[in-house]
């Protein structure tokens, strides 16, 4: 008896085709007709159910892909480090769905600026550009664990770029399967895992590394002419106190440049400035050249 039950569910299986093989590093998408569901399946022998159908085209290869973004972050003090960074994805058999929901190049485009989100949002966590490369272990780890755990879509749509930023700290949680939300992850929401990512330091491109020079030049440059300045008004402080009121501060502050060969000496003649004296200084030359040259010519 248990032998002619076993050879009719054999033949129900072989003649209505409740079964399917897929290919290794391959992955198949299954329809059910009736609940419109489909449910993604791996390399192997699966079963399925008479109401199941498997999706045209649906053939995805299981391959893993190598890709790589550059991004200059900036540091607690405003220093920019520019960090290379690799990662890798495969296709989630578990999220085959969702997959085959995105063209690769808008799938990409979106994990990177995921990526770039993240570390923008912890770089003011890192003083300088030492410390940010020391770290970066540190920072790969962060990465990695947003990548597992932060919510980056709920309801099966992504976040705003206004709320990720303002809650990036609230949804970086253990996602629950059975959560209510709705709230999917990176892997669940594009349907890919990745399983790598690697932070490298580069050196900065020639025209951020002038850039970074002469902003370094400039502020050494403010800093020496407040040095100078503080430097004059203690010295024209003191000029004041010595005169007892005599000289008042601007005239002070004008006697200390003029000293340290700032500003030159405005010299007067009878109490005239240069431009009013000039024509009488000339007028007494000719007076002067007149008398003695008739004198010497009486001789």
């Amino acid at each position: 008896m248990i032998w002619i039950i076993c050879s009719i569910f054999i033949a129900v299986i072989l003649f209505t085709r409740c079964w399917v093989i897929v290919g290794g590093y391959e992955g198949l998408v299954v329809l059910n007709v009736i609940t419109t569901k489909e449910r993604g399946l791996g390399p192997g022998l699966h079963l399925m159910f008479p109401w199941e159908n498997v999706v045209e085209n649906s053939k995805t290869d299981l391959v893993t892909l190598s890709h790589h973004f550059m991004i200059v972050l900036e540091t607690e003090n405003g220093e920019p480090v520019t960090i290379d960074c690799d990662f890798t994805t495969i296709p989630s058999v578990e999220d085959l769905v969702q997959f085959r929901r995105f063209k690769k190049e808008e799938r990409l485009k979106a994990i990177t600026e995921n990526l770039k989100s993240f570390l923008t949002s912890i770089q003011k966590e890192y003083g300088n550009r030492k410390t940010m490369m020391d770290k970066s272990i540190e920072i790969t780890g962060r990465v990695k664990d947003f990548i597992e755990h932060a919510l980056i879509a709920v309801e099966g749509k992504p976040f705003s770029w206004e709320d990720k930023a303002k809650d990036l700290k609230k949804r970086y949680v253990e996602i629950d399967p059975t959560r209510e939300d709705g709230g999917m992850n990176m892997r669940e929401y594009y349907g890919v895992q990745l399983p790598v990512f690697i932070i490298g330091d580069v050196e900065l491109p020639k025209e951020l590394y002038d850039a970074t020079v002469k902003k370094e030049t400039v502020n050494q440059e403010n800093l020496a002419r407040l040095s100078e300045m503080k430097n004059v008004v203690e010295r024209a402080k003191s000029l004041v106190k010595a005169s007892n009121g005599g000289t008042n501060m601007e005239d002070a502050t004008k006697i200390v440049q003029i000293q340290d060969g700032k500003i030159k000496e405005d010299r007067k003649i009878f109490g005239l400035d240069k431009g009013s004296r000039d024509p009488i200084v000339n007028a007494i030359k000719e007076v002067l050249t007149h008398v003695f040259g008739k004198k010497q010519s009486d001789n």
